[in-house]
C-alpha cells in the first residue's frame, strides 16, 4: 500500500509541473492558463511537496535511529495538513479570508501534532546519536509556526499589526532558513553515515552545530523585521 503523504506529493509536484509547463509556454504566447496566480508554483513544492515529505519522513528517521518499526500514518495529522494545504491553495487566489484563516489554522494544527508525536518519540536509554536529527526536526517544525503565521497574516494585515516592516521576507526566511536549512540538516546528521559507510568525524559537535544553525536562522527570521522601511532583502 502507497504511504499516502507520498500520494500527495506525487499530486503536488504534478500541479507544479504543469503550472511550470503553463509559464514556459506563455512566455512563448503559446498559452497563458493561469495568468496572476503563478506563484501557485512555488508553494505546490514549498507548501505542498516538501512539507509532504518532511511530515512522511521525520517519524520514520527518528523510529529508525532508535532501532523501531516505522510508525503508523496518524490520520489526524494528515487530515489536518492536506485539508489546511488544499484550503490554502483554493483561498489564496480568490484573496477569501476565512479560507485563508481556516487553511492556516489547520496547517498550525497539523504542524503542532507533529512536533508532539517527535517529542514523545526521544528517550533517555539510548545514546544521544539515536536522537542526533530529532532536535533540527523540532526546531524547524518551531520556525514552520511562524512561517505559517506571518504567511496566513499577509492577507489580513497581521503584519502591520505586528510592526512587522517586512513581513513576506520574514515568511520567506522562516520557511527556507529556518524550516528549510534545519530540517535537511537533520537529514544530513541522520543520512550521513548510511550513505558514507563511516561515522560523523566529529559526533559531539551536533549540539554546537544545532544551536549555532538555530540562532543563525533566529537573527535571519528577525532581522527583516527590524529592517529599516524601503529596504528590501536583495535575495528575496
Amino acid at each position: 500500500m502507497l504511504n499516502p503523504y507520498f500520494l500527495m506529493t506525487l499530486l503536488y509536484i504534478s500541479m507544479a509541473a504543469l503550472l511550470a509547463l503553463d509559464n514556459a509556454l506563455g512566455l512563448f504566447g503559446v498559452v497563458d492558463l493561469f495568468t496572476g496566480i503563478r506563484w501557485l508554483r512555488v508553494h505546490f513544492i514549498t507548501l505542498g511537496t516538501l512539507t509532504e515529505i518532511t511530515f512522511w519522513l521525520m517519524p520514520a528517521l527518528v523510529a529508525a535511529r532508535k532501532g523501531a518499526p516505522p510508525p503508523s500514518t496518524r490520520w489526524d495529522i494528515w487530515l489536518a495538513l492536506n485539508g489546511g494545504i488544499i484550503t490554502l491553495l483554493i483561498g489564496i487566489p480568490l484573496l477569501n479570508g476565512l479560507q485563508i484563516i481556516t487553511g492556516g489554522a489547520l496547517v498550525f494544527i497539523a504542524v503542532l501534532l507533529l512536533m508532539g508525536q517527535l517529542g514523545g518519540m526521544g528517550t533517555r536509554s539510548l545514546p544521544s546519536s539515536a536522537n542526533a536529527g530529532r532536535p533540527f526536526y523540532i526546531a524547524g517544525l518551531s520556525f514552520l509556526l511562524l512561517g505559517i503565521m506571518v504567511g496566513t497574516g499577509l492577507w489580513q494585515g497581521w503584519g502591520e499589526a505586528l510592526r512587522i516592516k517586512v513581513p513576506i521576507e520574514v515568511h520567506i526566511h522562516a520557511n527556507i532558513w529556518g524550516f528549510t536549512s534545519l530540517t535537511f540538516a537533520g537529514l544530513l546528521v541522520d543520512f550521513y553515515p548510511a550513505f558514507s559507510g563511516r561515522r560523523l568525524a566529529w559526533p559531539h559537535s551536533i549540539p554546537a552545530l544545532f544551536w549555532l544553525m538555530t540562532l543563525g536562522a533566529l537573527g535571519l527570521v528577525l532581522g527583516p523585521g527590524w529592517a529599516p522601511t524601503g529596504s528590501p532583502c536583495p535575495a528575496c
